[in-house]
C-alpha cells in the first residue's frame, strides 16, 4: 500500500528514466518503509535531478567507466559519512555489491 501523499509525489514526477526508474524508486521506498506496512516515505533524492558532473570536474572525457563508477561510489560514501548501508541504498545496489566494489578498489590502486 502507498500512502496518498507519497502516491501524489510519485504521480507528479516526470520519470525521465522510464519504468525502470519507477521500479527502483519503489524498491528503495519499500526498503525504507519495510517495518511500516505501507509506503509513506520516499527516498530523499528520487525527485532531484541527477548530478552528472561535479564542480571539481568529477567526470572527464576519456575517463573509463570503471573510474567513473569508483569516483561515484567514493563520493557517495563520503557524502554519507562512510555509512555503507546509506551509500548502497543511495546507489541502488546491495551492501554486498558495494562491499565487493570497495574490496576491488583496495586491491587495485586508482591509477592502474
Amino acid at each position: 500500500m502507498i500512502a496518498p501523499a507519497a502516491l501524489a509525489r510519485l504521480m507528479a514526477h516526470q520519470w525521465p528514466g522510464n519504468v525502470r526508474e519507477l521500479k527502483h524508486t519503489l524498491l528503495r521506498a519499500a526498503i525504507l518503509n519495510r517495518d511500516k506496512g505501507c509506503i509513506d516515505t520516499l527516498p530523499e533524492d528520487f525527485d532531484r535531478p541527477p548530478a552528472w558532473t561535479t564542480p571539481d570536474g568529477g567526470l572527464a572525457a576519456g575517463m573509463s567507466i570503471r573510474d567513473m563508477e569508483r569516483s561515484l561510489i567514493e563520493k557517495t560514501l563520503e557524502h554519507y559519512g562512510g555509512n555503507r548501508k546509506k551509500t548502497a541504498d543511495a546507489l541502488g545496489v546491495s551492501q554486498k555489491t558495494l562491499y565487493n566494489r570497495l574490496k576491488d578498489y583496495e586491491d587495485q590502486p586508482a591509477d592502474e
